[in-house]
């Protein structure tokens, strides 16, 4: 069975920056169709620019209609997904004592609940193409933080702990 991206149909997370950015255009060189997600348009569209067979959406993993939202947006478009790459997240440094409530709670949503979520209402669409197409892929982007807790990062490190 082949490793190749090529005309696969990947959903990536977070791809407007970083190991999101670089996952996508790769995909994107490989010959895979990619759709993508970030929070902020702009900043997406301007990742993306010129890379053939990607499209993208604003989306924000931590809240359950984006991802449904999502979810649909890659089956509407092309009719199947193959893989799921979770890579959205967001940091945050800070003792436990000086972290806002909310903080804790977007921290959480975005990191653990979102890509839990995410990955049960795809994993029916991924079956089927494990089925159908003989493979499926979920590939969760974590941290060295989720190893080695330190006080400034002890609600970020136990997200990436989670995700492991």
């Amino acid at each position: 069975m082949s490793r190749s991206p090529a005309g696969r149909v990947v959903l990536v997370t977070g791809g407007s920056a970083g190991i999101g950015r670089s996952t996508v255009t790769r995909l994107a060189r490989d010959g895979a169709r990619v759709v993508t997600c970030a929070r902020g348009g702009d900043r997406l569209e301007q990742a993306v620019e010129g890379l053939p067979g990607v499209s993208t959406v604003v989306a924000d993993v931590a809240d359950a209609a984006d991802r449904a939202r999502l979810l649909d947006r890659v089956l509407d478009e092309h009719g199947r997904l193959d893989a799921v790459v979770l890579n959205a997240g967001l940091g945050w440094a800070g003792l436990v004592e000086d972290m806002p409530g909310d903080a804790v709670e977007r921290l959480i949503g975005l990191n653990l609940t979102g890509v839990v979520e995410l990955t049960r209402i795809a994993l029916p669409h991924l079956l089927e193409a494990a089925a159908e197409r003989g493979r499926a892929d979920v590939v969760t982007v974590a941290s060295v933080a989720a190893w080695s807790q330190v006080p400034p990062l002890t609600v970020y490190s136990a997200t990436k702990a989670g995700v492991l």
